[in-house]
């Protein structure tokens, strides 16, 4: 059995999204009787810090929040690696764009319908620089028909904006309405080896959160 950690490390000077608050991490000492101890402090962390799961909640119009995903949709279930390298793929206005006949191509078995799927490029390598998020690779319009044709359960990828900035592919509305969870950004899926894995997400315990950091691990068998 191997156990891989997909979710991206967490610390002071990494990306952050445009509008969002920056994570500064700040470390204090005390004294608890003779002993020294020492407490860190999260300054500026948000839910889109680092690694996280995206549910339905994020459009307003959606009364969904992370009390409404059973741990069953989360832990030790059944996942589909795809893997589709990014020097690959089709560049538009300066970004890689995955299609579905990326998708297609890189699917060696059929996929059931409620499957969860795991996009991964490489791209995942490129977390430690700081236009990560702006050079991250988005999914063609056709791609998301096809995850809500299949009615799935979970999209995760190693890219941190799904949607190409300058000309919408339209894509989260009907995602969203489709109750599909999101999970990105993922590293280290290059270490995947199997095309069919057990994937566990943790979210921290924030039961009215829309979205939420996690921690996401891949056993192979």
């Amino acid at each position: 059995m191997r156990i891989i950690d997909i979710s991206g490390p967490i610390y002071n000077g990494m990306w952050y999204y445009e509008g969002y608050t920056k994570i500064n991490i700040k470390t204090r000492k005390g004294m608890f009787h003779d002993e020294e101890y020492r407490t860190d402090e999260y300054e500026g962390m948000n839910e889109h810090t680092g690694t996280y799961m995206e549910t339905p909640g994020m459009w307003v119009r959606h009364k969904f929040n992370l009390n409404d995903v059973p741990l069953e949709r989360l832990f030790m279930v059944d996942a589909y690696v795809l893997k589709i390298p990014e020097d690959s793929l089709e560049k538009i206005d300066g970004r890689s764009r995955i299609s579905l006949a990326d998708i297609k191509k890189a699917e060696e078995e059929e996929i059931p319908e409620g499957a969860t799927i795991l996009i991964a490029t490489g791209y995942g390598k490129n977390w430690n620089k700081q236009d990560f998020i702006k050079r991250s690779w988005y999914f063609k319009a056709d791609a998301f028909d096809y995850f809500i044709e299949k009615k799935l359960s979970m999209v995760g990828g190693d890219s941190g904006s799904w949607e190409n900035y300058k000309h919408s592919e339209g894509n989260f509305g009907k995602f969203y309405d489709a109750g599909i969870l999101l999970l990105a950004p993922l590293v280290n899926m290059d270490k995947i080896k199997q095309y069919k894995v057990k994937l566990s997400v943790l979210p921290l315990n924030i039961p009215s959160a829309t979205v939420v950091p996690v921690r996401a691990v891949v056993v192979e068998e």
